[in-house]
C-alpha cells in the first residue's frame, strides 16, 4: 500500500489555518492577524445579488454552461487558485465569491487557497450526473431526483483515502442560485469531528431554511450539515414548477433554452484555505472553448455594494415540542403560536437519520426566496436507525 503524506495545520475550531512554515506562499496582503477567525463571517445568510441585472441571453447563456460542467463524463467539481485570472464566466463568479468572502487582510497560503466550484441542476439533464449515473432511478427516491440529499462538504478524496477516518471542511460553503425554481436549501448548525463523528456541543441548534430566487446568494460555515429537502415543497409542486408551455412554432434550440429556465439551477462555491482538496482540479482545458469567455459578463460583479442587499427571513424557537414565531433580528417571543410537523430525513451513512420539528406550513406558505430561521432549543435528533 503507498504511503500518503499529509500538511494539515487545524486551529481551534478545527479549520485549516496559516502557519509560518506557509510563509513563502503567503500572500503579500498586510497582515492583520493570523486567527482567520477574527476577520471572516462564518455565520448563516443570505443576499440578493446582481445576477437578475443581467440579460435574458446571458443568463441563458450561464444555464447552459451549468448544463455542460454537469456532464456525468467530467470530474464533478472544479478548481481555481485564489491568485488565478478566471478563463470563463462561471470562474469569474467562483473568484467574486471568493473575493466578498475573503477579507483582503486576511493572510492566507496563496498557493493552497482558492475556491472549489461545481453546479447542480434538478432536474437532471439527459447527459447530467445523476442522469447518466442512474441516481434517482429507484422509486420514491424524490430527494436525489428533485432535491440534494444530507451531507457534510469536505475533501471528498482524502475521506476515501483515510478509509473515512479523516474529514476536512472548507472554510465557507455557498449557493447562489440561477432560477428561482425547486426546494429549498437547509443548513442545521451540526458538526463533525476530524473522524467524522457527529459533534453534540451544545443543547440548542440553530437551523435556516433558504428558498430558492434567481440571484439569491446563500453562505454559511462550511462545517455545517446541510441539504435541499423535497419534501419541504408542497407535493407535486416542483413537476408543476418545471412545466412550461412549448409555442408550436419554437425551435429546438427555443425549446431548450426554456427547459434550463425551468430546473433548479445552482452555483456551488466552496472557500478554502491554507489547503487544497485532493485531486480537485480546474476545469480541463480541453473543454474551455465550449464555455463562456470571460467577457461575456464584462463589468458586472455579483457584489456591488450599491444594488446588492441581505434578505431577512422569519425566526421560529422550537421549545418542548411548540413553535413560537420571533422577530427577525432577535428571539423575543411574540404570542403567535406555529403548527409544527415532525420530520424524519436519511443521512445516507450507516443508516443514520436527523430528525427535526419543522414548522412546514409556514415555510410552504413563504414568498419566493425568503428565508425562515429555526432555533430548536431542546436540540436535534441523528441517530442511527434499526
Amino acid at each position: 500500500m503507498e504511503e500518503l503524506t499529509i500538511s494539515l495545520a487545524l486551529d481551534g475550531h478545527g479549520r485549516t489555518k496559516y502557519t509560518d512554515e506557509t510563509e513563502a506562499n503567503a500572500t503579500k496582503r498586510p497582515k492583520i492577524n493570523e486567527d482567520v477567525d477574527c476577520a471572516i463571517n462564518y455565520s448563516t445568510r443570505t443576499s440578493k445579488t446582481n445576477i437578475v441585472e443581467l440579460s435574458d441571453e446571458v443568463l441563458d447563456n450561464l444555464l447552459f454552461d451549468a448544463e455542460i460542467c454537469d456532464c456525468a463524463l467530467l470530474p464533478r467539481t472544479f478548481w481555481v487558485n485564489a491568485g488565478d485570472e478566471p478563463r470563463c464566466s462561471l470562474e469569474k463568479l467562483a473568484l467574486q465569491v471568493f473575493g466578498e468572502h475573503v477579507p483582503p487582510g486576511v493572510r492566507i497560503d496563496k498557493e493552497n487557497s482558492g475556491v472549489e466550484w461545481w453546479v447542480q441542476i434538478r432536474p437532471s439533464p439527459p447527459a447530467g450526473r445523476y442522469s447518466m449515473l442512474g441516481c434517482g432511478d429507484d422509486e420514491g427516491d424524490e430527494t436525489a431526483r428533485s432535491g440534494i440529499t444530507w451531507h457534510f462538504d469536505k475533501d471528498e478524496d482524502l475521506r476515501v483515502m483515510m478509509d473515512g477516518s479523516m474529514w476536512v471542511h472548507p472554510h465557507l460553503s455557498t449557493v447562489t442560485y440561477l432560477t428561482s425554481i425547486g426546494a429549498p436549501t437547509m443548513v442545521v448548525e451540526k458538526r463533525v469531528d476530524l473522524s467524522g463523528q457527529i459533534l453534540n456541543e451544545t443543547s440548542s441548534v440553530c437551523g435556516s431554511v433558504s428558498w430558492p430566487r434567481k440571484g439569491k446568494h446563500l453562505v454559511f460555515d462550511g462545517r455545517f450539515l446541510h441539504a435541499a429537502p423535497t419534501d419541504l415543497l408542497e407535493e407535486g409542486a416542483f413537476d408543476e414548477q418545471c412545466k412550461f408551455d412549448t409555442p408550436i412554432d419554437i425551435s429546438e434550440k427555443e425549446r431548450k433554452v426554456l427547459m434550463r429556465r425551468h430546473r433548479r439551477v445552482t452555483l456551488l462555491v466552496n472557500i478554502w484555505l491554507n489547503y487544497k482538496p485532493f485531486n480537485v482540479n480546474a476545469f480541463p482545458d480541453t473543454m474551455l472553448d465550449k464555455l463562456s469567455k470571460v467577457d461575456m459578463l464584462g463589468d458586472a460583479n455579483l457584489f456591488d455594494d450599491s444594488k446588492s442587499s441581505k434578505t431577512c427571513g422569519k425566526v421560529v424557537v422550537v421549545k418542548d415540542g411548540k413553535g413560537t414565531l420571533a422577530c427577525s433580528d432577535h428571539v423575543t417571543q411574540k404570542d403567535e403560536t406555529i403548527a409544527l410537523t415532525k420530520m424524519s430525513w436519511p443521512m445516507g451513512r450507516d443508516n443514520e437519520t436527523i430528525e427535526a420539528l419543522m414548522p412546514l406550513e409556514l415555510i410552504r406558505n413563504c414568498d419566493e426566496g425568503s428565508d425562515v430561521i429555526i432555533e430548536w432549543e431542546n436540540g436535534l435528533s441523528l441517530s442511527a436507525s434499526h
